[in-house]
């Protein structure tokens, strides 16, 4: 079981593209298993499999700043930080909570709840790390829809260097008043995108 064998995210480098999609399958297993006894966010986290897998392997957490807009999006996140046996052992099932968590990890950097938060957050993180002279990326891993992001994103470009929006689309919304993720991205002026999509029509 490869799952068993990631203590930390430089822990998948190691690993084949064949591996890490036999990787991605023990997580959505282990997902379903905690969370059909335990309760929490399925969908979010089994559409997030195969991006959180992605983030931590091309970059340098904690180090690098990854930022989730949707914090309850992180519970694959948590796997791959030192905290699988929260997801393994039904013992641990309560050792952690349902979103990103400081006191849990410093691969956590905020509390944060729901939606549109990662864009400012990540700005303020960017800025910091200039006036430090530092050189950690910083990343904000978006997928939340709302209007508050479309707001947020009319503050990225502010000449940080090394931030960057990780933009997942699962093709749905959190309600029929708020844009679709395609028409805010465009509104978007940062060069450094990556548009990962899953099930979501571009």
């Amino acid at each position: 079981m490869y799952l068993e064998k990631i203590d930390a995210p430089q822990d998948l480098r190691g690993l084949t593209t064949e591996q890490l999609h036999a990787l991605a399958d023990e997580i959505r297993e282990a997902l379903l298993r905690k969370l059909s006894v335990h309760g929490g966010h399925i969908g979010p986290n089994l559409g997030m499999v195969e991006a959180t897998i992605a983030l931590h392997r091309v970059f340098d957490s904690p180090k690098d700043k990854i930022i989730y807009d949707v914090s309850h999006q992180s519970y694959v996140h948590k796997m791959l930080t030192g905290r699988r046996k929260a997801f393994l052992d039904p013992a641990d099932y309560e050792e952690v909570s349902g979103y990103t968590n400081p006191q849990e990890s410093e691969h956590d950097h905020f509390t944060i709840g729901h939606t549109s938060t990662s864009v400012s957050l990540a700005c303020g993180l960017a800025k910091a790390r200039d006036l430090r002279g530092g050189a950690a990326l910083v990343v904000a891993a978006l997928s939340a829809q709302g209007k508050s992001f479309v707001e947020e994103t009319r503050h990225i470009d502010r000449g940080y260097a090394g931030l960057w929006e990780v933009l997942a689309s699962l093709g749905g919304r959190i309600g029929r008043e708020m844009p679709p993720l395609d028409a805010a991205v465009k509104k978007i002026p940062s060069k450094k995108q990556i548009y990962l999509a899953f099930g979501a029509k571009r």
